[in-house]
């Protein structure tokens, strides 16, 4: 993201998407009263309505429509300097938590913003244009400083390790079950055994394979290989890393036959194997794998995490 040139864009869109409507309630009165004239010099006793004949109400509706632009436009430049922060990873922040720093009337409904208007359903022209002028005002350079204010340091860097530590928690039965039940001995290492349930393959159009994965799984598989990688790159663990390439390779596997696998598919890469069945998946894994994934769940899932006992992991 280059922030110089991202601030100038984003304030010129800002602005023009603004000016474009910010004189849309009064040319719509215009264009009325000019129809109206029409109709009169006609002599057909028409009568031109414009929103129940309530600019109050007009200004109401094109300032909803204002707010929706202007939100989006600072949620795209405030989600992409976010992630920027953690080098481009997926940090999942609501609205609401991005907005309470910028400027709160930007996610406010504002049929809901009750202390600032004097009515939730019409909009005075001193209201109106001081909400406008607000958001013309908004500088993106200050938008820049509160995201860092709020952001910066290591709240972005370990927001996103406790959200990468939840799913992988959650995918792997951790939080669910103590890690001692889920690890088992195996050869030199360890094997984590999975619930992940396929379905008979009954289309006759579709590959000679057995199985299909249920709906999501493809998505899942994904979801743990880019999870254990960024165990792997938190924890500074190499093996950890095959780990997420031998899943991923898996998944590859899959994705070429459209989605459908015999049983006891196995990749893989390393030190790493990954093995799908008809209703679960092997993962095995070295002994200091197994141990670095435990201390990255224990010390950033939280209560998600019930694996306490570090015993038999080690």
């Amino acid at each position: 993201m280059n922030i110089n040139d991202a601030v100038k864009v984003a304030s010129v869109l800002k602005a023009t998407a603004i000016s474009q409507l910010i004189s849309q309630p009064e040319q719509e009165r215009q264009y009325a009263e000019l129809k109206q004239k029409f109709h009169d010099a006609l002599d057909d006793g028409t009568r031109v309505l414009l929103h129940c004949d309530s600019m109050e109400y007009a200004r109401y509706k094109a300032l909803e429509e204002i707010q929706t632009r202007v939100r989006g436009i600072v949620s795209n430049f405030a989600y992409q300097y976010i992630r920027d922060l953690v080098n481009g990873a997926r940090l999942e922040v609501s609205e609401e938590e991005i907005f309470s720093v910028i400027d709160p009337t930007l996610v406010t409904p504002i049929r809901d913003i009750k202390t600032e208007l004097q009515s939730n359903i019409e909009v005075s022209a001193n209201d109106y244009k001081r909400f406008c002028d607000q958001w013309l005002a908004l500088d993106f350079n200050d938008v820049v400083k509160a995201l860092d204010e709020r952001f910066g340091g290591d709240y972005a860097a370990r927001l996103l390790n406790e959200q990468v530590a939840v799913k992988l928690s959650r995918e792997l039965g951790f939080a669910y079950s103590h890690s001692v039940n889920g690890f088992s001995d195996y050869k030199a290492g360890k094997k984590l055994e999975r619930s992940f349930y396929s379905r008979k393959n009954e289309w006759s159009h579709t590959p000679n394979f057995a199985r299909e994965l249920d709906y999501g799984h493809e998505r899942t598989l994904h979801e743990l290989s880019e999870g254990f990688r960024h165990a792997a790159a938190t924890m500074n663990c190499e093996d950890l890393n095959d780990t997420a390439n031998a899943i991923k390779t898996l998944m590859y596997q899959v994705q070429r036959q459209r989605g459908y696998f015999d049983s006891r598919t196995k990749s893989e890469f390393g030190t790493s194997t990954m093995t799908l069945f008809n209703e679960k998946f092997v993962l095995t894994m070295t002994k200091s794998a197994a141990n670095k994934l435990i201390i990255f769940l224990r010390k950033y899932a939280g209560s998600e995490f019930k694996g306490n006992e570090m015993r038999q992991a080690a």
